[in-house]
């Protein structure tokens, strides 16, 4: 049997071999998977990127470019419920990234839950786009508001009575909008003086 001598213990070349390549082997196929699921996805195969997508989750359920690609073809599939199973999951790894944030609430407004989608838009505002879906949204709830207020008396009483918890038990969310109280510069000459806006 033909062996490698290293330092103290000899190793069969048959078996040093086979023992390394076995997991490049699959570092190496979930990549390509990946890449497939992502061509796949951009030809417009979305059940094929989503298969793919999944069997590299299968071996890494953590795997950021599969879950990615994931929710994009459940998106494009309008499968929304696991979109946002999804968008939880891509949360849940990297809770930073405002982007998850958007494609959640995206999807929560595809469904219908349109409180929810306020409050993702709002986690998402430094996207573009992002503040104007939630002023979209923010100003279609408020015409909601006003017709449950003209067509629904239990509603109107109750909003009498406490208008905040009445349309969060409609599932209304409202969200004030940033303060502009920040300082601004000013050049004067070669000095800078703060002001703040009014």
């Amino acid at each position: 049997m033909n062996t490698v001598g290293e330092d103290r213990v000899k190793v069969p070349v048959e078996c040093k071999s086979r023992r390394n390549r076995a997991p490049a082997r699959k570092r190496v196929s979930k990549r390509i998977r990946l890449i497939q699921a992502d061509a796949a996805l951009s030809s417009g195969d979305v059940k094929q990127a989503a298969t793919l997508a999944q069997q590299v989750l299968d071996e890494d359920s953590k795997h950021l470019g599969a879950l990615e690609t994931l929710a994009k073809s459940l998106w494009r599939s309008s499968r929304f419920n696991e979109v946002v199973a999804a968008a939880d999951k891509l949360l849940a790894l990297n809770p930073y990234e405002p982007g998850y944030y958007a494609l959640r609430g995206a999807a929560m407004q595809a469904l219908g839950r349109y409180g929810e989608a306020i409050e993702c838009f709002d986690r998402s505002r430094e996207l573009p786009g992002s503040l104007d879906s939630l002023r979209e949204l923010q100003d279609w709830q408020g015409g909601l508001l006003s017709e449950m207020l003209a067509s629904d008396p239990v509603f109107r009483a109750s909003y009498a009575q406490n208008a905040r918890s009445a349309c969060e038990a409609k599932g209304f969310k409202f969200i004030q909008e940033k303060s502009q109280d920040q300082w601004h510069p000013t050049q004067f000459d070669r000095t800078w003086s703060y002001t703040r806006p009014s």
